[in-house]
């Protein structure tokens, strides 16, 4: 899921991981669409 604030320059996304067997959302963070925003979810899990 992506966004932008005032332009499309700034562009996020929505990086979530969500539990497959209770669609509990464990965690999430509102990033760049690049790797180190996978690298900040995962270490929040």
């Amino acid at each position: 899921m992506w966004s932008f604030v005032h332009s499309k320059k700034q562009q996020r996304w929505l990086w979530h991981a969500i539990d497959h067997d209770s669609g509990v959302v464990l965690a999430y963070v509102l990033a760049e669409h690049q790797d180190e925003a996978f690298i900040r979810l995962k270490a929040l899990l």
